[in-house]
Order: structure tokens, then sequence, then C-alpha cells
């Protein structure tokens, strides 16, 4: 269910598990017009070639001795195992380079939409603080207005005080 959807995982997922790629398979004799071709998976591609190469990777191997058909089918087939390798990485590649560009997107919008709630969050509590100063300097006003002149005038002049002094 991985990228079901998406072509490039389509694409490799054909090349890896389905028989897509071309193998020719050599009969003993090395005719040139003696071989098979079938289309196998990358997977079987890659076995099979293991499986031939795997005599002369023996020390007591004797290259003279040897069925040459062996060495024929994984030299014929190594260009179209290793063409098309590199085309299903190179789709993986645009794969996973457009889901890191979709989540780059993502991120960028959910930082976008953090900072303007931020900075929403930020002007209202300062019209908040704004406009109840606004209402304490009324009644800090109010109040003032209802004390005798003396009272206010001694506050005024203790203020004085306090602000000559360093306050």
């Amino acid at each position: 269910t991985f990228g079901l959807n998406d072509q490039n995982i389509q694409f490799v997922h054909n090349v890896v598990f389905g028989d897509l790629i071309p193998q020719a398979y050599f009969s003993p004799n090395l005719e040139s017009d003696n071989y098979t071709m079938v289309n196998v998976s990358l997977q079987s591609a890659i076995m099979e070639m293991i499986i031939q190469m795997n005599p002369f990777l023996g020390n007591s191997s004797n290259l003279k001795t040897m069925d040459p058909s062996l060495l024929m089918s994984p030299l014929m087939n190594a260009p179209a195992i290793a063409n098309f390798s590199s085309q299903a990485l190179s789709a993986m590649r645009q794969y996973l380079t457009s889901k890191h560009n979709d989540i780059d997107n993502i991120i960028l919008f959910a930082m976008t939409f953090i900072c303007i709630v931020y900075a929403v969050t930020i002007i209202g509590l300062m019209i908040y603080q704004v406009e109840t100063l606004k209402k304490t300097k009324l009644q800090i006003y109010q109040c003032l207005t209802a004390l005798p002149k003396n009272v206010v005038s001694n506050v005024a002049e203790s203020l004085k005080i306090i602000e000559k002094n360093g306050g």
C-alpha cells in the first residue's frame, strides 16, 4: 500500500518484483542463435547472476573446463540489469524528492500559521492591556475628582517629592 497511486513507486515495484527485465539464457554450445529471451524481475535477475557467477568464485575453478554459457549469460545480461536498476533508483529518488517537497510545504504552512496565530495573540493582548489602562486611568480621574481639592494637592506634592529624590 506504500505509494500505491504513485507512478514512480509502481514502476519501481514492477522492476523489482514484476517480469520487466529481458534476460538471455544461452545454451551450452554458445551458438549466437541459440539463446532464449525471458522477462524476469530484478530480484530474479540478480539471484540468477549470483548463482551463475558462483562457480567462478571458487579457488579450484578451472576456466578451461568450465561451461562458457555460465560466463556468457551474466556478461550479456548485466547491461539490462544495470539499466533497469538505475531507472528504478531514479524513479525512487523522484518519488522521495516529491514527498520531501510536500513535507517542506506542509511544515512551511504550519510554521506560517503558528506565526500568524502568535502575532494575532500578541496584538490581542496588547489591545486588551491598552483598554484596561484606559479604564484604570478613567477610574483614577473619577476618584481624584471625588476627593477634596486639598487632598489631591497633598498627593500631587508627595509625588513631586518622590520624583525629585530619583524615584
